[in-house]
């Protein structure tokens, strides 16, 4: 497949081939974040015709070896959408449930505190499990439409099937860090690998 999309609306356009996804963070001056967490417009070829699935900006990810792509939207950020290649849905999963609460609760940080859905919230690459590739999909649970108090953990989807693994192996905790001398409060992530 090959991908045309924009970052934002009104930027330039940028021309990559499914190669690409395969090591996007060669490209240092495009994608200067963490790539898997942005959100653009996402336009792409398949068998000689171009689709694009929504006109909304959207976090994505390819998968070279399924040749088709995920979606989280930005209007519904309770859906993740895997497309195949000519655009049509595969699946729209709902997010799963969280796994391992007790490491939260080892933490003094209880998960039934939170009381507003989960949420899909970013891509991170691939999790290789069982000599297979899974998506690894992160998934938040806010205190507050201000995202400065929630849990997020890491699943791992299966895209041919659409079922998540049951198990995780990196947890974050999201609190107000009113240390940093930031006079509007920053949140900060605390990264958990178990």
């Amino acid at each position: 497949m090959e991908y045309i999309e924009t970052l934002k609306p009104g930027n330039a356009y940028f021309k990559f081939n499914a190669l690409f996804y395969i090591n996007p963070t060669q490209e240092k001056d495009i994608f200067p974040g963490y790539f898997y967490n942005y959100q653009s417009i996402v336009i792409w070829k398949h068998n000689n015709r171009k689709y694009m699935y929504t006109a909304e900006l959207v976090r994505h990810m390819p998968f070279p070896d399924f040749n088709g792509i995920a979606f989280i939207s930005k209007a519904d950020r309770t859906k993740l959408i895997i497309c195949n290649p000519d655009s049509t849905e595969r699946y729209v999963i709902s997010p799963p449930d969280f796994v391992q609460t007790e490491e939260y609760e080892r933490r003094d940080f209880h998960s039934h505190f939170f009381k507003h859905p989960i949420i899909f919230e970013s891509f991170d690459d691939y999790f290789e499990y069982n000599n297979k590739k899974y998506l690894t999909v992160k998934i938040s649970k806010y205190e507050n439409d201000y995202h400065d108090l929630g849990i997020s953990q890491l699943r791992y989807l299966d895209v041919e099937t659409g079922e998540f693994l049951s198990f995780t192996k990196t947890i974050f905790i999201t609190t107000t860090d009113f240390e940093s001398g930031n006079p509007h409060i920053a949140s900060r992530n605390q990264k958990i690998d178990l």
